[in-house]
């Protein structure tokens, strides 16, 4: 049983941040700018060298969701509250790299 709840709290913690981070969309973006941007069309042009949007909603969400686990099971389980506040400051950190690093390209 507690076991389970662990792999929820560092799921949840650590491995949404991680996936939304390594974006493979974007990295796709990346490829198609180096290698094939040869006989486009301006538009065409613009649409691959345009940046993805940043999804601010998922991130409300994504804390959100992360708050509500730590509050159901506080009970049960009191170092998670722990662990997710150092899932909120990873996520806080990714996704001000990726607002960077996506931006200053």
């Amino acid at each position: 049983m507690c076991n389970n709840i662990i792999v929820i709290f560092f799921n949840n913690a650590f491995l949404t941040p991680l996936l939304q981070y390594f974006d493979l969309i974007y990295y796709l973006t990346l490829l198609k700018r180096k290698y094939f941007t040869k006989g486009k069309t301006q538009r065409e042009l613009n649409q691959i060298f345009e940046n993805p949007p940043m999804n601010i909603s998922l991130g409300y969400s994504h804390i959100f969701q992360t708050i509500l686990t730590s509050v159901f099971f506080v009970a049960l389980f009191p170092l998670g509250v722990i662990i997710n506040l150092f899932g909120i400051i990873i996520y806080y950190i990714f996704d001000k790299v990726k607002y960077f690093k996506i931006n200053l390209n």
